[in-house]
């Protein structure tokens, strides 16, 4: 999402929102990578069956089209990671059960 990672600390959010917004960024999360360490297939999307990515999840699939326009209001990780605040971002995964 940006050419140079670092760790962004909002005082908004909870520790525990923090970490979530930087794995994000990173894409990496124990959903979409955890298939790598136990050593298993990627896993796909259960509604597209597209391979589940971070991108995937919040940009792409088709089933988040609704709570994508209300909480991102993007369609590209670029313009999320610009335009869109952490705390939307945070609220759209725990709405979507992710």
């Amino acid at each position: 999402m940006q050419p140079v990672i670092g760790c962004i600390r909002n005082p908004s959010l909870s520790r525990y929102d923090s970490v979530l917004i930087n794995h994000l960024r990173i894409g990496h999360t124990r959903l979409t990578n955890s298939y790598i360490l136990k050593k298993q297939n990627q896993p796909e999307c259960k509604i597209c069956h597209s391979p589940l990515t971070v991108k995937h999840i919040l940009i792409d699939c088709t089933c988040f089209g609704a709570a994508r326009q209300r909480y991102l209001g993007v369609d590209t990780l670029k313009g999320l990671s610009e335009n869109v605040k952490s705390r939307n971002i945070v609220a759209f995964i725990k709405d979507t059960n992710f």
